[in-house]
């Protein structure tokens, strides 16, 4: 959506009339998208995408008023938050003139279902409703406005020589849930990545090889429901739960990412072990693999 397309759902912002209004905002991230919705201005139709934000009452501390605003509005909870900057804006909007001031922090939710849904319900107090969305970072780079302005900006200088900066899901589990295809995997694992298989007696390598391996276990297991999240470093722990053909299976697989941001390595463990030998036997027939089972 551009900077003068009018949104679907009409939401239109308003603030205190002649008083500067101290707010928080919390960049949530997924890969390199942020969670923001679209404030509509009625009287010129511009749009413009804005992060998850509130007002900072009397005695509240930023990062305070950042962790209640999204149990607030979203019913999550703020596992982490990082101290980005200030960011002053005055500016006109629905025939106001208004003057806020920003404690922006970088957010980590609680809650995985949030990263991984393509929309959230953001609620007011007043009861209305609309919706935030994920939308990527490059989007702002044209005709698109992310504000408060300086924003953007903000949000690349806080990742700029971090490599290891959290920020949001790992690629592996967005390919997982949203494009689990060979193509897709292939693209985020390294040419010679090394597979450790619950199945194998011995690693399997090759990106091609493990790219393939992936898309067959998605489309025997569908959609995994990932419990836990970690990441360290290089290195990341998912945790997930999935089902093969109407049995529970459960496990963790430990990532390892090469400087460049792809996967390096990969370690799955699994149980059940009646559904293990069940899932090896399905890989090793359909991938004509000579597996440990």
């Amino acid at each position: 959506m551009t900077g003068n397309q009018t949104p679907a759902t009409g939401r239109v912002s308003s603030g205190p009339v002649g008083a500067i209004r101290p707010m928080a905002a919390a960049v949530i991230r997924r890969g390199d998208r942020i969670l923001v919705w679209d404030d509509y201005d009625p009287t010129t139709g511009k749009v413009v995408a804005v992060p998850l934000a509130g007002g900072i009452e009397f005695g509240e501390t930023g990062m305070q008023a950042i962790a209640r605003e999204l149990k607030e509005e979203i019913g999550v909870t703020a596992t982490a938050a990082r101290y980005l900057g200030l960011l002053e804006d005055i500016f006109d909007w629905n025939g106001q003139r208004r003057h806020e001031v920003y404690l922006v922090y970088d957010v980590e939710l609680a809650d995985r279902e949030v990263y991984d849904a393509d929309e959230v319900v953001v609620t007011e107090d007043d009861g209305s409703t609309y919706p935030a969305r994920w939308r990527a970072l490059g989007e702002f780079a044209g005709p698109a406005r992310l504000v408060p302005d300086g924003l953007l900006d903000l949000i690349h200088d806080s990742t700029a020589g971090r490599s290891d900066a959290q920020v949001g899901p790992h690629p592996y589990r967005v390919a997982s849930l949203q494009e689990p295809t060979a193509a897709r995997f292939a693209a985020i694992f390294a040419p010679d990545v090394v597979f450790r298989s619950p199945v194998a007696a011995e690693p399997l390598q090759g990106v091609a090889l493990v790219a393939a391996i992936h898309e067959e276990a998605h489309r025997y297991f569908g959609t995994p429901r990932y419990r836990v999240e970690h990441r360290r470093g290089a290195e990341t722990l998912l945790v997930f739960d999935a089902e093969l053909e109407g049995d529970l299976l459960q496990a963790a697989v430990l990532l390892r990412d090469h400087a460049e941001g792809q996967v390096a390595e990969l370690a799955v463990m699994m149980r059940p072990l009646p559904v293990v030998k069940a899932f090896g036997r399905i890989m090793a027939e359909r991938l004509g693999l000579d597996l440990d089972i």
